[in-house]
C-alpha cells in the first residue's frame, strides 16, 4: 500500500526495457531462409556492378558469422548498458539553438489540440514545383536523427501547389535514416502527419542512457510496418523508390534496392539500409546477399537531381546553413531543439524554392570525377 520508491521505478523500468531488447533480438530467426524479414530470391536488390554472382560457400559462411556476430555483440553490449542505466541516469539534453524568430515551438504543438493543424496554418503554403522536363530524382542522405531536418523538407515539397501533378514523374532515392524519409514519400504518407511521432520519439528517449543507440529498431520497425502492410502504400513506393544498402563480398560495397516484389522486400531493404551493429539492435537478413549493413557506409555522398542532407559537405542542394551539433546525430536534442530541426527542414526548402531551385547536381558531378581521377 506504499507507494513506490522513484529509483525503484527507474530500475523496473530499465529493467523491462532490457527484456524486450533481448526478446526482438531473440526473435530473429535462426534459419535465415526463414526470417519474417528476408528478401526472396528474386529480390529488388540489384547491384552497383553490371553483374552479381551466386556467393560462394565460403561467403555464404563469412555472411552467417558476421551476421550471428552482431547478434551476439548486441546482446552482450546492450546487456551491459541495461546494468549500467540502473546505476547510472542518462543525462537529458539542453537547449542548444536559438531561434529567436521561429514560428513554432515545442509549447505551441504540444498544447495545441490538432498540431498538425496548427503547422499549417503556421507555415507558410510554399510555391510551385518546377515541373520536371523527365524522370526526376529526389534522394534524402544520411543523417541519423538528423531526420526530423530532411522530414522537414518533404513536408514542404509535399505542400507545393503542383505536388500531386508531378508526383508520376518523381522517384526517391534513400540511403541509411533518408531511406525512410523516401520511403514514406514514395509510399505517398503525408509526412506532417507524422510530425507528433517524430517529437514524441525524442522526448520519449531524451532521459536515456546511450540516447536512442540500442533503441533504434524498435522504434522505426512498427512505424514502417504500419506503413507498408497497407497495399495502396506499397503499390505506391514498389516502382519509384531506390534504397542504397551495404554488402559484403567479402569487402563491403554499395548495392542499390528497386523494383520490389513485396513489402517484405522493401521493409528489409529500407531496416538493412539503417542498420549500424548495436545502435539499430536488430540485424537484416537477405537471404541472396546476406547481412544488410547501413547504406552511408559505402555511399555517405548521395547523387541525384535533387539532393537533401544536413551535411553540406556532401554538396546538397537543400540544407541548413550552419551545421548542426554532432552529438544530435545518436542522442536526442532538447524538445525545442527537436521543433527547430523540423522548421529549418520546412524553411530552408521553402527558401531553396522561392529561389528557383538551383541545382548543384554538376557540381556534385564534378567531384566525383575528380575523386575518381585522384584515384586512378
Amino acid at each position: 500500500g506504499h507507494p513506490v520508491p522513484v529509483a525503484r521505478q527507474g530500475m523496473e523500468k530499465e529493467l523491462l526495457e532490457a527484456q524486450e531488447i533481448e526478446k526482438s533480438i531473440s526473435d530473429v530467426s535462426t534459419d535465415a531462409s526463414l526470417s519474417r524479414h528476408s528478401l526472396s530470391e528474386d529480390d529488388g536488390l540489384e547491384a552497383s556492378s553490371p553483374s552479381v554472382e551466386k556467393p560462394s560457400w565460403q561467403l555464404w559462411c563469412f555472411h552467417l558469422v558476421l551476421y550471428y556476430s552482431c547478434v551476439l555483440l548486441t546482446a552482450v553490449v546492450l546487456s551491459i548498458r541495461s546494468i549500467l542505466a540502473r546505476l547510472v541516469a542518462g543525462k537529458p539534453a539542453t537547449q542548444k539553438l536559438e531561434r529567436p524568430n521561429a514560428k513554432l515551438s515545442w509549447d505551441m504543438l504540444t498544447s495545441a489540440d490538432d498540431p498538425v493543424k496548427l503547422v499549417r496554418e503556421v507555415l507558410p503554403i510554399p510555391p510551385d514545383f518546377p515541373v520536371p522536363k523527365e524522370e526526376f530524382t529526389v534522394t534524402f542522405g544520411p543523417c541519423a536523427n538528423l531526420m526530423i531536418y530532411t522530414g522537414g523538407v518533404a513536408c514542404c515539397l509535399q505542400r507545393c501547389p503542383n505536388f500531386a501533378d508531378i508526383k508520376p514523374k518523381l522517384r526517391f532515392r534513400g540511403n541509411s535514416s533518408g531511406a525512410f524519409i523516401a520511403a514514406t514519400m514514395a509510399a505517398e504518407i503525408e509526412m506532417m502527419q507524422l510530425l507528433p511521432e517524430m517529437l514524441s520519439w525524442t522526448e520519449r528517449f531524451r532521459n536515456r542512457l546511450w540516447g536512442i543507440i540500442g533503441a533504434c529498431s524498435a522504434s522505426i520497425t512498427e512505424i514502417v510496418w504500419r506503413i507498408f502492410s497497407r497495399a495502396e502504400c506499397f503499390e505506391h513506393a514498389k516502382s519509384c523508390l531506390s534504397i542504397g544498402v551495404t554488402t559484403f563480398t567479402p569487402l563491403p560495397g554499395s548495392l542499390v534496392a528497386e523494383n520490389f516484389g513485396s513489402a517484405d522486400e522493401l521493409v528489409t531493404a529500407l531496416l538493412g539500409s539503417c542498420y549500424i551493429p548495436v545502435a539499430f539492435e536488430v540485424p537484416q537478413w537477405c537471404s541472396k546477399n546476406g547481412p544488410l549493413w547501413d547504406g552511408g557506409i559505402c555511399e555517405f555522398a548521395s547523387q541525384g537531381d535533387l539532393v537533401v542532407s544536413p551535411f553540406e559537405s556532401v554538396l546538397p542542394d537543400i540544407y541548413p546553413e550552419e551545421p548542426y551539433p554532432k552529438c544530435f546525430s545518436f542522442f536526442p536534442p532538447h524538445s525545442a531543439d527537436a521543433v527547430s530541426l523540423f522548421e529549418d527542414g520546412y524553411m530552408d526548402c521553402l527558401r531553396w524554392l522561392q529561389q528557383g531551385a538551383p541545382a548543384r547536381k554538376a557540381t556534385r558531378e564534378e567531384a566525383i570525377f575528380a575523386r575518381d581521377f585522384s584515384r586512378a
